[in-house]
């Protein structure tokens, strides 16, 4: 090979370098902050907004009666009703997952499966409620929607 060949291909390799680090860098991380919370505004006439936050891919490890491992994955819509308060909720979306895991963790798979989703979502809204308190922080959000709940 001669000078002008490994030349070229040295630069290609360097070119390349940049724009995987640029992509690393500064793509990657709004790609993940999109995937966690993306937010949804809902006006109808006459009524006030609706702001909604998803919280993505919460996954709790569940003990089966037969002591297996069961993994649950849900998916949450957080309502509130200023764009302030969606703010707050995301900026508390760490609450939010620990509070989801700390109290279905507890709970064993049967408990969680017999559970109808409007029974569920009142547990969780009553957790969230109760760990705000303890936190002294007002809940930004009006209710939780469960949008995908998924055993395996």
């Amino acid at each position: 090979m001669n000078i002008k060949k490994i030349l070229i291909i040295l630069f290609s390799a360097l070119l390349a370098a940049i724009v995987a680090d640029i992509l690393i860098t500064y793509v990657n991380p709004l790609i993940l902050q999109n995937d966690q919370a993306n937010l949804t505004k809902v006006n109808h006439k006459g009524q006030k907004d609706i702001h909604f936050v998803e919280v993505k891919n919460i996954i709790i490890t569940l003990q089966s009666s037969e002591g297996r491992e069961i993994y649950l994955l849900l998916e949450l819509a957080l309502s509130t009703d200023s764009e302030a308060n969606m703010n707050r909720t995301i900026a508390l979306l760490p609450a939010v997952r620990s509070s989801t895991v700390d109290l279905l963790s507890n709970l064993d798979f049967k408990t969680i499966h017999d559970l109808s989703i409007p029974e569920l979502r009142k547990k969780m809204m009553a957790a969230y409620e109760r760990d705000f308190t303890t936190l002294d922080i007002t809940m930004p959000f009006d209710n939780v929607i469960i949008s995908k709940i998924v055993y395996q």
